[in-house]
């Protein structure tokens, strides 16, 4: 196409085509969040029932601040839900207008995270940078792919399935 953004022709580096990636990524995306729920939901519950002791959490989530942590972290872990889902139901249905919110939240989250390697070069090098290189590499490829995916059905226009 010729603009700033690459354009993929196929996935998983040419062995499947643009549809079975995106699907692909769909799914490991809802999976994963579904994970992501989980633990968020069992972390606030033992620390409801004090199996988890205060003093264990970070600096940031102790007292006063317990509660609005805990909001917090579920509300970004619906949010991600959310954007899961959508990104399901575009994949599957064909429709790029749900699939616009989750790579959008994708650029924020690789800024974010472009930035957070760039504190990490210049504070210290650790397994944790390394860890996060391959976490930003893996979203960039799989927030690429989608673009991609949501280009070329863009590009075909809508598409209706007729009711037999």
């Amino acid at each position: 196409m010729g603009g700033p953004i690459p354009i993929l022709e196929s996935s998983c580096f040419g062995c499947c085509s643009l549809e079975v990636g995106a699907k692909i990524v769909a799914w490991i995306k809802l999976v994963s969040v579904i994970a992501l729920n989980i633990a968020v939901l069992t972390g606030i519950i033992l620390v409801g029932i004090g199996k988890i002791h205060e003093e264990d959490l970070p600096q940031d989530f102790r007292g006063k601040y317990l509660i609005l942590g805990c909001a917090l972290i579920s509300a970004i872990s619906v949010l991600f839900l959310i954007l899961a889902v959508l990104l399901i139901i575009g994949v599957y249905k064909r429709r790029p207008a749900y699939i616009i919110p989750w790579m959008v939240f994708c650029v924020i989250l690789l800024i974010n995270g472009a930035l957070e390697l760039m504190i990490l070069f210049f504070k210290e090098f650790t397994l944790y940078t390394i860890e996060r290189i391959i976490y930003e590499v893996t979203l960039g490829y799989m927030t690429l792919l989608i673009y991609s995916y949501f280009q070329e059905i863009r590009r075909e226009g809508p598409t209706y399935v007729q009711n037999l």
